[in-house]
């Protein structure tokens, strides 16, 4: 542990107090980000993602043994490429969803990292996906990168199930049941006699989705989601947020999803938690054909975070709906 004596720790909240502002400098676009900088502010390294103390230590160390800037490594890797600052450099990249850059450098890593143990795959994968769900990527270059992935002799069982579990998300995002369904076979049947606890925590989260999407059996589905809920879930407004957006991406359920969504609305505080509540209910009204629910939801979303770009062009859409009946 002996990094932590080298580096100053500054925890912020995104939501509160100089948090936003400092998530807009450092463009932050997922929690936990994790930003190494130098006294003069200039950023050394930064990567994302919850990991277990040793990684995170082993994360922070690789970043103070070499100390140069990110401006100074990308200058370094255009005259003398590495691996280490192709990593480096991709991970910057990602972190603030900046994915073909990340995908460009995690390209230069893989092709550095011949003759070693190290591979890239995995992570050239999580990128693509990723920047698939907007529009840097589309859903087959994710899908190709996940087969890439898989091919690899030396994969993990754990990225076994990460991969099914980004690109379910992937798919429910874009409403593609086609896409989800060989990776969710694959991570269920290979870890099926696994041992390992870790594992079999993953595992269980995918359940659901291969009740709802390989089964095809919807009130299993809804049942396996809410055992993995901690038991307060119903009285936390983000929790509840959670649920109700399940059951909307996946279109099940939505009448309680609907009654949880507006229970989230009331124990939320205003702001941001609020407006995210108040945007899955406002999605759920709509696809439940309550358009003017849905036009007035999207209204008090805006309100309670103006900042936000997409609740607009939401609202707009809706209005579209609603004009149309």
């Amino acid at each position: 542990m002996s990094a932590l004596g080298n580096v100053v720790l500054h925890k912020v909240d995104g939501e509160k107090g100089e948090g936003p502002e400092l998530e807009k400098q450092l463009q932050v676009a997922g929690h936990p980000t994790f930003v190494l900088l130098n006294t003069s502010g200039e950023t050394v390294d930064r990567w994302w993602g919850y990991s277990k103390a040793d990684k995170f230590i082993a994360k922070l160390n690789a970043g103070l043994q070499d100390p140069t800037t990110i401006d100074q490594k990308r200058t370094r890797f255009a005259t003398k490429p590495t691996m280490g600052d192709a990593e480096k450099l991709a991970s910057f990249h990602e972190t603030r969803e900046e994915y073909k850059d990340a995908v460009g450098y995690y390209g230069e890593a893989q092709k550095l990292a011949a003759g070693s143990d190290r591979d890239f795959r995995y992570a050239l994968f999580e990128a693509t996906a990723d920047g698939a769900s907007g529009d840097d990527f589309s859903l087959a270059q994710a899908k190709q990168a996940a087969d890439v992935a898989l091919a690899y002799e030396g994969r993990t069982l754990d990225q076994v199930l990460g991969i099914a579990g980004t690109m379910t998300v992937l798919g429910r995002k874009k409403q593609d049941r086609d896409i989800m369904v060989p990776y969710l076979k694959l991570a269920m049947s290979e870890s099926a006699t696994s041992q390992d606890e870790d594992i079999q925590k993953s595992r269980k989260r995918l359940t659901a989705y291969h009740a709802l999407y390989v089964e095809r059996d919807e009130a299993k589905a809804v049942a396996l989601r809410k055992e993995v809920l901690d038991a307060d879930w119903q009285q936390d407004p983000k929790k509840l947020n959670s649920f109700a957006w399940w059951c909307f991406e996946g279109r099940v359920n939505l009448e309680e999803a609907e009654a949880l969504a507006r229970k989230g609305v009331e124990l939320a505080a205003d702001g941001k938690t609020k407006a995210k509540i108040l945007d899955t209910l406002a999605e759920i009204c709509n696809v439940r054909d309550n358009c003017k629910d849905a036009v007035h939801f999207m209204e008090l979303a805006v309100a309670a975070d103006p900042q936000a770009e997409e609740y607009p062009k939401k609202l707009e859409q809706f209005r579209k709906n609603l004009a149309a009946r």
